[in-house]
């Protein structure tokens, strides 16, 4: 051979290599409640268009995202047992509020419509509460975590040259 020594060995495994997410317990997690506030947002847009639009179909479609888009994104995220604790949440959390109002209210005075004021305060409280809640604390999910580097790896090693050829391993440990 002319020229100087030919090397060639193969390329070292990968040291880390990301572990599968499901059925793994981590330690980090990953946040995608921003997801879960922009499907808020979108009900919340399309009730507001009723104000513009006396139509009653467009709250009901907006009221039902709000209950149902969340716990969609959760079953997307492969969580569906969140996205019922999203839903029940969502349900739960607003009428206690409205509840809690009532419950507050001073009626000691005989006036239509008593503590309908309190509960409309509870009742937003608890929205705004669940929606928190929601994308604060139910919207994580496991991070996929690294596998620790190999700990030992043979790689197989190619040496030409004009006064010696070698067929060796090399190794790690």
């Amino acid at each position: 051979m002319y020229g100087g020594p030919a090397y060639w060995s193969a390329p070292p495994p990968p040291a880390t290599q990301l572990l599968p997410a499901d059925g793994i317990e981590s330690e980090e997690t990953r946040w995608y409640g921003w997801q879960t506030l922009i499907a808020d947002g979108a009900s919340f847009a399309v009730v507001a268009a009723t104000a513009y639009n006396e139509d009653a179909y467009l709250a009901e479609v907006g009221v039902v995202g709000y209950v149902v888009a969340a716990p969609i994104v959760h079953a997307a995220h492969g969580r569906p047992l969140t996205g019922l604790a999203s839903a029940g949440l969502r349900i739960g959390l607003p009428v206690a509020g409205a509840l809690a109002g009532l419950a507050v209210a001073d009626c000691s005075a005989e006036a239509h419509f008593c503590g309908l004021g309190e509960a409309l305060a509870g009742l937003v409280a608890g929205i705004a509460g669940a929606i928190a809640i929601d994308a604060a604390v139910l919207a994580r999910e496991p991070a996929p975590r690294e596998r620790p580097p190999n700990r030992f790896a043979l790689t197989p090693t190619l040496e030409l040259s004009s006064r010696r050829q070698v067929l060796g391993v090399q190794g790690t440990f």
